[in-house]
């Protein structure tokens, strides 16, 4: 069976066999443990990626005052 070509533009552009995009399709693989690893590294590197723009901001002298009032423990009612 001849194949479709189609040429543009110096690209030459090839129709694909009948179940070529069947075999290659996605696979579902994410589990409940690859959702949560993904989640805990998006976390971790959001918290690191803040820290390294803070102290490009401010200075490590300006995230430690930061940090000092930050993590002051809230008054009991």
């Amino acid at each position: 069976m001849p194949k479709d070509t189609l040429h543009v533009s110096g690209v030459t552009y090839t129709s694909a066999q009948d179940g070529y995009f069947e075999k290659r399709k996605l696979k579902r693989s994410a589990g409940i443990w690859g959702l949560w690893g993904l989640a805990v590294a998006a976390v971790v590197s959001g918290d690191f990626s803040g820290w390294n723009f803070g102290i490009g901001f401010a200075g490590f002298g300006g995230m430690l005052i930061a940090f000092a009032l930050d993590g002051r423990d809230e008054p009991q009612a």
